[in-house]
């Protein structure tokens, strides 16, 4: 089974963790889409969740920080600590130890991005960004529909699983690291 366990944390892959997502997407080689296309997201973190998360670089924890997020019915919405800059986003499963985080920018017209949470052990993730470069050619030839300021532009299900499982394939040593912290609050899973 896919879902994340009861005590499982999501991280983000760039400065701030979670939080931080929508202001480092831009990254070189990033996918985005112009629209959500995962668009069956179920609320797997529960209704509330508050992580602990860094930036994970040169070996160390770096820039801790804490956020939390609460279920709308549709997607998380960052309500609390640095979270609350007008982030949402959601989660999806791709396999038992990793997991497709879609951003969901309060603004319009900004691209959809998206990383992976990479299960390190319970509860705790390490995440980077879904990068074109980590599939092969034939792939970024496939789905690759605009490319330009180094990100690659996708339209379907198929092509973020495609490079999702291109990514979780590679090493990563740097991104960022998330802990899901305890939750006194009963509608926690």
């Amino acid at each position: 089974m896919t879902s994340l366990p009861s005590r499982a944390s999501l991280a983000h892959p760039l400065p701030r963790a979670i939080a931080a997502l929508v202001s480092f997407l831009a990254l070189a080689g990033c996918i985005q889409s112009k629209s959500p296309i995962l668009t069956d997201a179920k609320p797997l973190l529960g209704e509330n969740v508050r992580f602990q998360h860094y930036d994970a670089r040169d070996g160390a924890a770096h820039d801790p920080d804490t956020s939390e997020f609460h279920w709308d019915g549709t997607r998380y919405i960052g309500t609390a600590g640095s979270s609350k800059e007008t982030f949402a986003f959601n989660v999806f499963p791709l396999d038992e130890r990793n997991f497709i985080i879609q951003n969901a920018p309060a603004k319009k017209d900004f691209p959809i991005d998206y990383a992976l949470a990479h299960k390190l052990a319970e509860g705790v993730y390490l995440t980077f960004l879904i990068e074109e470069n980590d599939a092969d050619e034939a792939t970024r030839r496939t789905f690759c529909f605009e490319v330009g300021q180094g990100t690659c532009t996708v339209t379907s299900r198929e092509a973020v699983m495609a490079f999702a499982r291109a990514t979780a394939a590679k090493p990563h040593d740097a991104g960022g690291l998330a802990i899901r912290l305890a939750d006194d609050k009963p509608d926690n899973k």
